[in-house]
């Protein structure tokens, strides 16, 4: 058997004689068990068993195993060494051995003599099995392209680097792979190394101390240097025998029998032993590569192989989590998986306008699968963009919803590829219209579905990490996103974006030249662009390199014509020559455009509602304005003529829906159109002011401009309805819809009294105010109390977007000022005056009281959320979750999932794991969610954080695991 050694020479140690001569030294006799040299593997000897059992146990490790003088059956005498029952038997009242003597004996033991009693597998014969390890191919980019891999391979100095995966994930090959290479490399270095899968679980320790041992003699350059290690090794254990004061080496013991004893030492003695006997060699540069060892063992051979040469690379693989809290010097690790699910959480974005578009009729835009631009596109093998270009209301996003639906059915090599869509907006939240948002969530889709693509995101992660942002850097965002230009061409990615022309003026720019970058032809990766916009001049210039567009306007009138007769013929129940020219009239007069067609439609139905005959209906039908501008210039001119209370419901209306942070669902709508604009108004009149039929109202005062999506949410009916208000109303002739001064403004002094309301309710004053010491039954009706109230969470949230964005004004300040003062004032709002103290800054600071109520302040937070969370209460839930979230910036760095699991509020803790939390986030005493909940006793907890897979291994501060903390409670 021979090991790689120094300066690339390999060395076989000979053999001794095999003849046995009675007269010859103790340690020149042969076995009296019956055992020659060759018997073992290891330490200069061949092995017989060259084929391993039906366990696939290797015949050398099985022989060990097997043997009564390798298995070490006793239990601990005197906590040290064991040794064979029959000595223990015979000779345990025999005198121990002098210390002198011990060490004399020590002296004359050679390597020849110890390579006798050690346990060596051949690790050479078992990496033949290993699979050779690509860097190239995607499951292994964890490891080639991660950023401490790369750092570790290329250092000059002394690193250790830790890899921890399931079986199955490389690290075993990468570890054969990186012993191939230290082989080959010109340095003067050596290279030891051990796979874990050698040896039995029990012996793996030992057989692992004394294969490195073995190989440590077989790069030596002389026996002489050989018996020195030996001598080296057992003195080194010897010492720690002494030191642990073990009396277990008696005068009447064979030498064998001692030599066993004294190799039978914990495993810290193990590794400085064999830490000792490298240092004897005087090795300069090391390479230790070791697969499957507990972290612990890897831990303890860098701390003690740093000193022990000039330059130690190492490198471990353990099949489970890190659980070290602490980190060693110059060891790092990496831990499968674990830090791109931190980057996916990290990457918050909004996304509510795919579910809101409207289906495609049933058998329309089937045309797109043979459409030859498509064909092209789709089968060209490099990458290409498709620009959908169409006039406002031709169906674009229609048409881009259809394509996502059906692309994995329709191309299938699109199932192994990677799919992410985006659907800008200006109808959604705020951030819909955003190219932050949009990048936000295209990297999120790509990095969810490709596991080997974090590579292109962990620099910019790291550094979004150290610097402490609440959100990524814009530039970040765009460069991640630049790098899949030069991906490896593993396979395709599919970008569709919908409605560019709804994105932010500013940036848009950049971002199609962004977009038409990663589509160029030479780019080894294949990305297939699919954009749909109107036509907008830098999107026109930008793309002018890729000249594959469809006009969608020019394609849809078979759809067009399938739909109007469809409707027509079943809805408004049209037959014979009226249908025929009913519909050919629709056809000739939508020139391309969805939407003016289904406004026809509406006013057709409501004139079959009121009775109308299919003459009249084609009378009226050919009255209606045959564009879309003079269509939405006659609903207006409708609602402009309405009574007096339509119009004030409608200005109402269109305001909040205008400038809205986010889309507002019906109930939420019928809260706000209560709020009266009188400041003295009372509980009582804004409870008589809801609308109880307020679906109704909204689509009457709305004047057809609005609809009520299927998820309750109000909108404008199309993006084409709202840029012409807000054209359209500034000009108006009746200036009852002047909507635009000071709506921030308004809105920012009517979420105030809303609030106002709800804390200053005769239930609240007479109730939950009065209440001193709480019960569970107290939290849970205070949390289905404030549930009542819909708009508290959006309130909460946007309270203070509105207050800035109106501007200055000192009577809004003063608002906020009294609302923080008089929650304060009371302990079961005092907690949500911290928060809006928190999110207006130092503007109110001085304004906010410090009280009683401060010390019970995270109590009742915490508690009402649990009882809201239990209750699956939604309106509170999200309004407390906000005011939770705040204590993710407390000095401890103590998450809500943590505070819930101490407090062992389970509701609360199996809420917040919903929302994928940081199941293993540390505070600053390193300890997590399962830790607090283990030392305080809650069992619930504890047992809902295992079923989610919390780390039950993870060390805090103090060393300790949450099993220690569970034991100390008992």
């Amino acid at each position: 058997m021979s090991f790689s050694g120094q300066r690339g020479k390999k060395r076989q140690l000979s053999d001794p004689p095999q003849n046995e001569q009675k007269d010859r030294p103790w340690n020149e006799q042969p076995d009296p068990r019956g055992y020659e040299q060759g018997d073992l593997q290891g330490g200069g000897r061949s092995s017989p068993a060259a084929t391993t059992d039906s366990n696939n146990t290797p015949g050398n490790a099985r022989a060990y195993n097997n043997s009564r003088h390798n298995e070490l059956i006793n239990p601990k005498i005197d906590g040290g060494a064991s040794f064979d029952t029959h000595y223990h038997n015979t000779l345990q009242q025999a005198p121990p051995m002098d210390a002198g003597d011990l060490q004399k004996l020590v002296q004359t033991i050679g390597w020849h003599t110890l390579s006798r009693q050690l346990s060596v597998v051949d690790q050479d014969k078992h990496r033949s099995t290993i699979s050779p390890f690509s860097r190239d191919e995607p499951e292994n980019f964890w490891i080639s392209k991660n950023i401490d891999f790369t750092q570790w391979e290329s250092a000059h100095d002394s690193r250790a680097l830790l890899l921890s995966a399931p079986a199955g994930h490389g690290t075993t090959d990468v570890c054969s792979h990186i012993i191939d290479l230290a082989k080959a490399s010109q340095t003067n270095s050596y290279v030891l190394y051990f796979f874990s899968s050698t040896a039995t679980e029990a012996r793996r320790l030992t057989v692992f101390t004394h294969t490195l041992l073995h190989q440590v003699v077989c790069c030596s350059n002389a026996e002489i240097q050989a018996d020195s290690i030996a001598t080296t090794f057992l003195g080194t254990l010897l010492g720690g025998h002494f030191q642990r004061r073990t009396q277990v080496f008696k005068e009447d013991d064979p030498p064998y029998t001692t030599i066993q004893k004294i190799l039978d030492a914990p495993e810290n003695e193990l590794i400085e032993a064999l830490v000792e006997a490298i240092k004897t060699v005087g090795i300069h540069d090391l390479s230790i590569i070791v697969d499957g060892l507990s972290e612990g063992i890897a831990r303890l051979v860098v701390k003690h192989g740093m000193r022990a040469t000039r330059k130690l690379k190492a490198l471990f693989t353990i099949d489970e989590s890190p659980i070290y809290g602490k980190t060693l010097d110059r060891m790092t690790c990496i831990e499968y998986d674990k830090e791109r699910k931190e980057c996916l959480r990290s990457l918050h974005y909004d996304d509510t306008r795919y579910d809101k578009i409207s289906e495609e009729h049933h058998g329309s835009l089937e045309w797109l699968w043979k459409h030859p631009q498509y064909l092209q596109w789709s089968a060209s093998v490099t990458s290409s963009l498709l620009y959908i270009e169409g006039k406002p209301g031709s169906g674009k996003s229609t048409l881009a919803k259809y394509f996502v639906k059906n692309l994995v059915d329709m191309v299938p090599n699109a199932r192994s590829s990677t799919v992410a869509h985006y659907f800008y907006t200006f109808r959604g939240t705020i951030l819909e219209s955003t190219h932050e948002n949009m990048l936000r969530s295209i990297l999120h889709s790509i990095l969810e579905q490709d596991e080997s693509a974090f590579f292109h995101f962990q620099q910019e992660f790291r550094d979004f990490r150290r610097c402490n942002h609440s959100e990524w850097p814009y530039k970040s965002l765009q460069k991640v996103l630049s790098m899949f230009a030069n991906h490896p061409p593993t396979k395709t990615l599919y970008l569709i974006l919908d409605a560019m022309d709804e994105s932010n003026d500013d940036e848009r720019r950049r971002i199609i030249q962004l977009l038409c970058k990663l589509c160029l032809k030479d780019n080894p990766c294949s990305i297939k662009v699919f954009l749909a916009s109107r036509p907008v001049p830098e999107l026109k210039h930008q793309i002018q390199e890729h000249p594959l567009v469809i006009t969608l306007q020019d394609e849809n009138e078979r759809d067009i014509s399938r739909f109007a007769i469809s409707f027509l013929e079943k809805e408004v129940k049209l037959t014979g020559k009226i249908l025929g020219e009913a519909a050919e009239y629709i056809i000739g007069n939508a020139d391309g455009v969805f939407v003016w067609v289904d406004l026809v439609k509406t006013e057709l139905l409501r004139l079959v509602e009121t009775g109308c005959t299919n003459a009249e209906i084609l009378h009226c039908l050919k009255d209606l304005p045959p564009h879309l501008e003079e269509f939405y210039k006659l609903m207006f001119a409708r609602l402009e003529n309405g009574h007096l209370r339509d119009i004030q419901i409608g200005k109402r209306l269109f305001r909040l829906v205008l400038f809205a942070r986010r889309p507002f669902t019906v109930v939420e709508l019928r809260d706000a159109l209560a709020i009266l604009d009188d400041h003295n108004a009372s509980y009582e009149e804004f409870q008589q002011n809801q609308i109880s039929a307020i679906s109704r109202r909204i689509e009457h005062c709305g004047g057809g401009f609005l609809e009520i999506k299927a998820d309750k949410t109000v909108q404008f009916m199309h993006q084409t309805a709202r840029e012409f208000l807000i054209r359209t109303i500034p000009n108006a002739k009746s200036l009852m819809f002047d909507i635009s001064d000071d709506a921030h403004r308004a809105l920012a002094t009517m979420w105030v009294r809303y609030l106002m309301l709800c804390f200053t309710s005769p239930r609240m004053q007479d109730g939950f105010s009065k209440i001193r010491s709480w019960s569970p039954e107290d939290f849970r009706a205070y949390a289905e109390y404030l549930n009542e109230w819909p708009l508290i969470e959006y309130t909460f949230r946007f309270i203070k977007d509105h207050h800035d964005l109106g501007g200055p004004n000192e009577d809004v300040s003063q608002l906020v000022t009294a609302l923080i003062q008089q929650l304060a004032d009371n302990q079961a709002s005092y907690f949500f005056g911290s928060f809006i103290n928190f999110r207006f800054g130092h503007n109110h600071g001085n304004a906010f009281p410090v009280n009683g109520y401060q010390e019970t302040s995270e109590n009742m937070k915490y508690n009402t959320f649990n009882a809201a969370a239990e209750l699956k209460l939604p309106h509170i839930s999200e309004a407390l979750l906000l005011t939770c979230m705040q204590d993710a910036s407390h000095a401890d760095r103590k998450t809500p999932l943590i505070i819930s699991a101490q407090k062992g509020l389970a509701g609360a803790t199996r809420l917040f794991l919903g929302l994928d939390m940081d199941k293993d986030a540390k505070d600053n005493s390193g300890r997590t969610a399962l830790h607090h909940a283990a030392e305080n006793g809650w069992e619930a907890i504890v047992t809902l954080l295992v079923e989610q897979k919390a780390n039950k291994s993870i060390r805090d501060n103090c060393d300790e695991t949450a099993l220690h903390l569970a034991v100390k409670k008992l």
